[in-house]
């Protein structure tokens, strides 16, 4: 699995985690924008402001990398028009919603190589 795929999924498990945490059912959506908006607006708020975005600059950014998920199953590998950078800060942002400090903590240390 190759970065971008890594980051879709992560950012894809995060989101499922919130919505659940929301009594929402995300069924069998793989989809970023779908799943972000299944979790409570207040998180979609505090999501968006921590990454210093307007409303319609993320709802771009998340159209633009909701996933590259074929129905058929499998991700479709090398697009161009996804945004890394936008996943990995949109993947912290949930890691430090949905992990208690302590583990965020030691998450981010393997993820960036610090000790």
């Amino acid at each position: 699995m190759d970065r971008s795929m890594l980051l879709v999924s992560l950012c894809e498990w995060g989101l499922k985690i919130l919505a659940g945490r929301n009594g929402r059912a995300y069924e069998r959506s793989n989809k970023l924008d779908e799943l972000f908006y299944l979790i409570n607006e207040e998180t979609q708020c505090m999501i968006i402001q921590y990454l210093g975005l307007s409303v319609d600059e993320f709802n771009e950014a998340i159209s633009k990398n909701a996933g590259y998920f074929r129905e058929s199953g499998g991700y479709v590998r090398d697009i161009p028009s996804m945004d890394l950078s936008f996943l990995e800060k949109l993947l912290y942002i949930i890691a430090s919603l949905v992990l208690e400090e302590e583990d965020y903590s030691k998450v981010k240390k393997l993820l960036l190589g610090n000790d």
